[in-house]
């Protein structure tokens, strides 16, 4: 299998027993490509499946040997089947010499090419049925559809195929092909969902067999599929070469980037130990008030903050060698700089090196800095396209991971030092090849923490650790302070009063005294491009989209030290809004407040990841129960919109961790947050060096198939060792931020929106050096990018916020949806201060 597309390849030969079968993939660059390669390594026996790419022309006609494999499977993607980008060589395959053919089967845009390339119509649907869910179809029962019974299964089109007259009878329909199976409808009439050709092995399937609300009977087809496929090769191709293309997944760390040079220079082999220690404390902690209690938002910090935590009883399902696997809302973070010697990551879209400035806060300038220091990108001095330069900066950031490890800290402990910072939207859009016209701040953000501060809100208790060498003195003065901080709060009842800690300039309902100017887009603009976005979907070119607008506020300043106005703003959002991962990020150049309540990707040491797509909306009132809001989100288009993500998520998780290994573990849930309810969905993957639990049997898989699948993958060498750093630029930009598919999506978007969307659409958190990470999707968030640093002048904060789109959208509802999104961040300015009035 390979996930990575990389472009190099090369011919193997393989002592496979007699069962080993080989199944070639064509992807149009879909979003779902990954799971349908799951659903035939896992659902069918002895398969390994080998991807290429649309446009591998020079594969296609010049070493790609089709005698190496029993079948092809072509896959969906964006577009239509009569236009040739959309396509690539996918044609050629329908025109195969006879003594070339072989068994092919064609989804959804692959069945839409079958059948045009052999005559049918197109038509486009009245209502187009991107993740609509098909729960009644009619078949023969022939062919592959032999003793099939209910179909339920995901559908992700808005053509079809055959064109009808007034009364949905076809015309003109090719003699060459048969129909299997279909479904009626009021809106689309009838509508083809499966065709074969009549003399040759080529089948088409519409609907989405992998999708995860596709059922075992809609799976059940493509193992038909195969035994007849099987069949056909023992009467037609009873020798097949094991000669094949194969293609894997790029290393972690780069051997031209690890001779660079790296500014720490351990030597090979060495780890970082961890230093900790562990305190108990009887009060829950609020973090925000520990910060303010030891003056680290008085400079550049990084709070990564469980905002909306609250006391819980000990896990007892908590296995003793990791944290929680529950854990969305029970650690806070914070990073502690120190000043010439805590490097901050920063690269720039474009840029061809790495930069590592050194922090150095001095008296007559709060933000100097003392030092950059480059790192090249490209050290056999070629020229490199900006999708290359940012597989290199991942390169980078792998490397010098591998060379920051460290061990011996606590295993409960979720961080024990490593990067903390920022990716931007647009650095992942540019890392799946979508063009990116460079922007005016760094896209990647991440500073060098050895020394931390983490909260377990659910054990009460807090680790002080370091990564420096004795460094025994700091943890036991940090340990003394919040010891007192902690018999404070016992004393006083200040539990979670973090305005009694640093009283500034806000009146009792936390109005800051300055002026505040909201621009937000105008209503008629945004639907506008809501409708613009409807067109797209209705002629294929994306599924969903997600539309995002920026707003903005200039705030007259009235104080030099603005910081502390920044401070005050963060802990009015994070208690209006609480939420499981906020955050406080100043860097020397930007200030970052947030109360996201999305992860975007949580990895573990032991090779677990968890994703948490959001993708539903219902705002919050007295009046809105949690049973009411459920009830609304249970409808046709709030699930469609939830659906799509996760399927897109799950295809980013199964290109690190392969066939078998990634399980959704709860299926849009609607959970409750202060301002909104929203529909959530948990996925789990596993690298796949990774133990697997021992009740996992992943979607539906056999634990016989999964376990092959996992064995295969790593004896053959198909990985070398990915880590959660792979996963994490795999996955980016955030599938919840962009619609599906992904690349085309982008590209749309990038078109639409007026502006770049920076920080906001990203990802904030951490990646630590003894393995584990876990970063959030950046929502319900205002960014300031420091400039005009005097008296005077005004402090201008950027929010994001939008919605996805499908072809059920209401333009003046999404509006209204992208202003209450809006409102809950642009109240940490002034609680008075609403857009959607």
């Amino acid at each position: 299998m390979d996930p990575s597309s990389n472009g190099h390849h090369k011919t193997v030969n393989r002592e496979d027993g007699p069962q080993s079968r080989n199944i070639l993939f064509v992807d149009a660059y879909d979003s779902f490509s990954n799971n349908i390669i799951d659903l035939l390594e896992t659902e069918l026996d002895h398969v390994e499946v080998t991807k290429v790419t649309i446009d591998d022309y020079d594969i296609f006609d010049n070493s790609l040997n089709l005698t190496g494999f029993d079948a092809v499977v072509v896959g969906p993607g964006p577009g239509r089947p009569d236009t040739p980008e959309d396509v690539g060589f996918i044609p050629k395959l329908w025109a195969l010499d006879d003594d070339k053919v072989l068994p092919i089967l064609g989804i959804c845009l692959g069945f839409q090419s079958l059948a045009h390339a052999h005559g049918a119509g197109i038509r486009q649907l009245d209502n187009p049925q991107h993740g609509m869910v098909l729960d009644r179809l009619d078949h023969t029962g022939e062919s592959i559809f032999d003793s099939v019974g209910a179909v339920t299964a995901t559908k992700y089109h808005s053509l079809a195929i055959g064109r009808q007259d007034a009364e949905h009878q076809f015309k003109d329909w090719p003699s060459s092909l048969n129909i299997l199976a279909w479904e009626s409808s009021d809106d689309n009439g009838l509508v083809l969902m499966a065709i074969k050709h009549r003399s040759k092995p080529y089948y088409g399937l519409q609907y989405h067999p992998e999708s995860i609300c596709s059922n075992a009977e809609a799976r059940r087809v493509v193992s038909n599929w195969w035994k007849e496929s099987l069949a056909w090769n023992r009467q037609n191709r009873p020798i097949i070469s094991q000669n094949r293309l194969f293609r894997g997944i790029p290393k972690s760390i780069d051997p031209a980037l690890d001779k660079s040079g790296h500014p720490f220079r351990l030597s090979s082999g060495q780890m970082r130990s961890v230093e900790f220690r562990k305190i108990s404390t009887r009060e829950e902690i609020n973090a925000a008030s520990l910060c303010e209690y030891l003056q680290l938002h008085l400079g550049e910090c990084i709070l990564l903050d469980s905002a909306s935590a609250s006391p819980l009883s000990q896990d007892s399902n908590r296995s003793s060698d990791e944290p929680s696997s529950d854990d969305k809302d029970r650690y806070s973070i914070l990073g502690l700089l120190i000043a010439d010697t805590s490097p901050i990551v920063r690269y720039k879209i474009g840029d061809t090196h790495i930069s590592l400035d050194s922090h150095n806060p001095t008296k007559s300038s709060r933000h100097s800095r003392s030092s950059s220091t480059r790192f090249p990108l490209a050290t056999d001095g070629t020229a490199r396209t900006i999708k290359q330069l940012c597989e290199s900066v991942q390169t980078f950031l792998s490397s010098f991971m591998a060379k920051e490890r460290a061990h011996d800290g606590d295993p409960l402990s979720p961080f024990w030092g490593g990067l903390m910072g920022y990716i931007s939207y647009e650095f992942g859009v540019a890392s799946i090849g979508v063009e990116v016209e460079p922007g005016s701040y760094s896209d990647i953000a991440l500073a060098f923490v050895e020394k931390s501060i983490v909260i377990d809100h659910g054990g009460n208790s807090i680790w002080i650790q370091s990564i420096r060498e004795d460094d025994v003195a700091w943890i036991g003065q940090t340990s003394q302070l919040i010891t007192q901080f902690a018999s404070r709060l016992a004393t006083n009842g200040l539990r979670n009063n973090v305005n009694g800690l640093q009283q500034e300039k806000a009146d009792s309902n936390g109005h800051c005294h300055r002026a505040i100017y909201p621009q937000i887009e105008k209503e008629h603009s945004y639907q506008q491009k809501v409708m613009q976005c409807q067109s797209e979907i209705a002629a294929g070119e994306s599924y969903e989209l997600c539309l995002t607008s920026q707003a903005y506020i200039r705030i007259a300043r009235d104080s030099p030290n603005s910081e502390l106005s920044d401070w005050q703003m963060y802990k009015q959002i994070r208690k209006r809004n609480p939420a499981p991962f906020a955050a406080y990020l100043r860097f020397a150049d930007t200030t970052v407040i947030s109360s996201s309540p999305e992860r975007f990707l949580k990895w573990t040491r032991n090779g677990k990841c968890d994703m948490r797509p959001i993708k539903g909306t219902v705002s919050k009132s007295i009046a809105k129960t949690l049973k009411q809001a459920t009830a609304i989100l249970d409808c046709e288009k709030e699930r469609a919109e939830n659906l799509m993500i996760v399927d897109l998520v799950r295809h980013d998780l199964h290109g690190i961790c392969g066939p078998g290994r990634v399980l959704v573990k709860k299926l849009m849930n609607v959970e409750e947050y202060a301002t909104v309810f929203q529909l959530v969905t948990t996925v789990e993957g596993y690298l796949p060096w990774a133990s697997l639990p021992s009740s996992h049997a992943a979607e539906g898989s056999t634990s016989s198939a999964v376990h092959a699948a996992t064995k295969k993958d790593l004896s053959n060498g198909y990985y070398n060792s990915p880590t959660g750093i792979d996963v994490l630029f795999t996955c980016l930009p955030p599938g919840s931020m962009t619609g599906a598919p992904k690349k085309r999506s982008c590209a749309i978007l990038s078109e639409i929106e007026e502006d770049a969307r920076g920080i906001y659409s990203g990802a904030l958190g951490y990646i630590c050096v003894g393995g584990a990470g876990d970063f959030a999707v950046i929502i319900r968030t205002a960014v300031r990018h420091h400039e005009n640093e005097r008296p005077g002048f005004e402090d201008l904060w950027t929010f994001g916020a939008g919605g996805a789109i499908t072809i059920l959208s209401d333009p003046a509802d999404e509006y209204e949806e992208m202003k209450t999104k809006l409102d809950s961040t642009v109240r940490a300015f002034d609680p008075s201060l609403s857009v959607s009035s």
